[in-house]
């Protein structure tokens, strides 16, 4: 469906929705693909690694089954960026990746670091402007009460000091990338939210 959907789209003008930072989270990775026209941005505790995975597998169907631990993967039309830690793409597929795709090769440095925490300012920049302009930009949101909260209880329970909830929630708008992400959100962004993925999200 989303494939379908950016296959035909064109690239509308910009009308910027100024919905709250506090709906996305920090970036965590990312998926693109050039053929149709698909930027998949994940976020933090929104259920992205089980989209990005779905997605993935229907961008690819030809490809070997998708993992839920992978590393970088390459394609010809595009990347997923790793699911663990400390996992980058050689530099030479990152080249042949950007002279399939008509980038400039110079973008490979660029594709190569993308990671975790990678922002939509940093994807645009590894993509170029025109394609960034004209895709379809996927991305998952949540509740923000809900998504505060489950970021609250998945930090504490790696944090070595102690702190209140109220501590946390003064300090969340800090947090990287939430204003970067929800002030680049248009009319060529779809968001599905975490609380319907099981009936289709969107």
């Amino acid at each position: 469906m989303l494939a379908g959907q950016a296959k035909n789209r064109r690239p509308p003008e910009r009308q910027v929705n100024h919905t709250r930072d506090i709906l996305f989270d920090n970036v965590v990775t990312m998926l693109v693909n050039f053929s149709y026209g698909v930027v998949f941005v994940k976020t933090h505790k929104t259920a992205g690694s089980s989209t990005e995975a779905y997605l993935q597998a229907a961008l690819w169907p030809t490809q070997p089954p998708v993992q839920e631990q992978q590393g970088f993967v390459l394609y010809r039309d595009g990347w997923c960026t790793s699911r663990l830690q400390r996992d980058v793409a050689p530099l030479y597929k990152t080249t042949l990746l950007c002279l399939r795709n008509k980038l400039m090769p110079t973008r490979s440095v660029r594709i190569r670091g993308t990671r975790n925490h990678s922002t939509p300012q940093e994807i645009r920049a590894c993509v170029g402007p025109n394609f960034w302009n004209r895709s379809l930009k996927v991305v998952n949101i949540r509740n923000p009460f809900d998504l505060v909260v489950s970021e609250f209880f998945w930090r504490s329970r790696r944090a070595t000091t102690r702190r209140t909830f109220g501590d946390f929630v003064r300090d969340y708008r800090r947090l990287p990338n939430n204003a970067a992400l929800a002030t680049e959100i248009d009319s060529t962004w779809e968001l599905l939210r975490y609380e319907t993925l099981r009936e289709g999200g969107w």
